[in-house]
């Protein structure tokens, strides 16, 4: 399991490639690692303001499964 320091740069490493709703998933996420790590992913989708599929996408773009 990555740290967040290691998922945060990772991250950055890809935002160029983002799609604009996976963007804005991964601004909340590294705005607030506090709130992702104790919130359900469709509550971080509803407070990154995108649909759940979108975190499924982008989680699955960082080498997570889902």
């Amino acid at each position: 399991m990555p740290t967040f320091d290691q998922l945060a740069t990772a991250i950055r490493e890809r935002f160029p490639t983002l799609l604009s709703p996976q963007f804005q998933a991964t601004a909340f996420l590294l705005d607030n690692p506090d709130e992702v790590a104790v919130l359900s992913m469709r509550k971080v989708a509803e407070r990154a303001k995108v649909q759940p599929a979108a975190m499924v996408r982008l989680s699955q773009q960082l080498g997570f499964s889902g």
